[in-house]
């Protein structure tokens, strides 16, 4: 169903650069990274240009001391929800700090995946021997999310329900509007609400694609019960169709105001998310047919977390897979890195990815697509996943943060206190040499260390390789 629902409407856009009949036109975004013609990278730094070195710490110091100075502290009103974003678009769950991360095609469709690998294929070694294994190969690389919670059988519920690293975003697609179709949906969202695992409900995807805001609105109806300002949208900006059935006082069916988000293809699209859900999800498939683009550049780039997030977290779906009808190539693992970093630059929340299985492309004699046999793509998730895990708590305790760009890099800065992460990235294929401090912008009493190793950085004169990344740790401030 996700499949579908994505590469149909979005195979027209690569066929034809015509305003669709949604009246919607893709604008090609220059990357805003990219430099003038007449402007030079950034010269290196002299190399004795250097910073002091800080103490060096063994590993075991150095999470202690991330441990004691990163302590994230839980928003009060976030305190007895189940699901909580915060008012700066942070998720929490169950009270902790939450990344949340999912991928499409991830629930029904196993039971494909556990029978498409032919006797003696290569991804005999990547198929998942029953549905247990599966849910842990998808807990074991970092994702926490499965989606479809109606459509499964016993068997992968219960497989889900002993994972405690995985959960459910649910989707809700139908029509809210007859009688039958409404009071189907009352009765998935309170089955679903009961769920303890239901941590998000998703869709429907594309309204801006689909020209279905009213449905979205409609849903939302359900989810939060009647009163403004759902009622005046379906009233007005996105009427529901003559004779909706609309009961007068709908209760809110979702207890716990799980919130709720879809993928965005258009401006438009996010732009009119803060209307009706809680989560902006922007397709974000930069990754062209020649395979060597930068990660915030086109129309879908990076760019599109922080440019048109309009206050809503903002959790993009991901290219995971190479899409030939729509011009995109599968990504090479440091791709894959790359687009991980720069959504978080950018000020990603979380992540979908699409797609984790699939009748195409094959791979390892599968009939079929899983994502895990592209096993070096499946260790960059992992170790992206791991390292967004790692930061959690500093994303978590930051009092604030902020987003900046030099001719060559990008770069988020979150303060902690004396202290000051920062996330660099080069979005683009080829390697950038770049002065540091231009950067870290380093005061007298403050030093320079890798964030993961507690490693002190002595040279200003840095070089990242195409679609590289670093996280660094700045210490000693007033």
């Amino acid at each position: 169903m996700f499949s579908r629902v994505l590469l149909r409407p979005l195979l027209a856009l690569v066929a034809l650069s015509v305003p669709l009949a949604c009246s919607e036109t893709i604008v090609r975004v220059p990357a805003p990274t990219e430099p003038d013609a007449e402007e030079e990278p950034a010269a290196p730094a002299p190399a004795a240009d250097a910073y002091s070195a800080g103490p060096l710490l063994s590993a075991e110091a150095c999470v202690a001391d991330h441990a004691a100075a990163y302590r994230p502290l839980l928003p009060a009103a976030c305190a007895s929800k189940r699901t909580c974003v915060d008012d700066r678009g942070r998720f929490w769950l169950g009270g902790a700090p939450f990344f949340p991360r999912g991928a499409y095609n991830n629930g029904a469709d196993y039971r494909k995946l556990l029978t498409n690998c032919p006797a003696g294929a290569p991804c005999n070694a990547t198929t998942p021997k029953d549905v247990t294994a599966y849910v842990r190969a998808i807990a074991d690389v970092g994702l926490n999310l499965v989606a479809e919670r109606s459509r499964y059988g016993a068997e992968l519920l219960e497989a889900i329900h002993a994972e405690p690293r995985v959960h459910i975003a649910h989707l809700l697609w139908s029509d809210p509007f007859t009688q039958d179709g409404h009071d189907a949906m009352v009765q998935d969202v309170e089955a679903a609400a009961a769920d303890p695992d239901v941590v998000m409900w998703f869709g429907p995807d594309e309204v801006d694609l689909n020209d279905n805001f009213a449905m979205a609105a409609g849903i939302r109806r359900i989810l939060r019960g009647a009163g403004t300002p759902v009622d005046a949208l379906l009233d007005g900006k996105h009427r529901a169709p003559a004779g909706a059935h609309l009961p007068a006082n709908e209760p809110a069916h979702d207890p716990h105001g799980l919130p709720f988000g879809a993928a965005l293809a258009f401006e438009r699209g996010l732009r009119a998310a803060r209307d009706v859900y809680d989560v902006s999800m922007p397709i974000t498939y930069p990754f062209g047919a020649l395979g060597d683009d930068p990660t915030n550049g086109g129309e879908w780039g990076t760019w599109r977390s922080s440019d048109l997030a309009l206050g809503l977290p903002a959790v993009p779906v991901l290219q995971m897979v190479g899409i030939p009808e729509m011009g995109l190539a599968q990504p090479r693992a440091e791709q894959i890195k790359g687009l991980i970093a720069s959504s978080l630059v950018h000020g990603a929340r979380g992540a979908f990815y699409y797609t984790l299985i699939g009748d195409k492309p094959s791979l390892l004699g599968r009939k079929g697509w899983y994502a895990a046999d592209d096993t070096e793509a499946w260790a960059a998730h992992k170790e992206m996943h791991a390292l967004e895990d790692r930061l959690l708590p500093v994303l978590h305790a930051s009092a604030s943060e902020r987003m900046d760009k030099g001719g060559v890099v990008e770069w988020r800065e979150l303060d902690v206190g004396a202290r000051r992460v920062l996330l660099v990235v080069n979005p683009a294929p080829a390697a950038v040499t770049f002065d540091l401090d231009a950067v870290v912008k380093r005061r007298d009493s403050e030093r320079v260390r890798a964030f993961e190793s507690c490693a002190p950085v002595t040279t200003r004169s840095t070089t990242l390789a195409g679609y590289g990344f670093l996280v660094l740790e700045v210490t000693g401030g007033a």
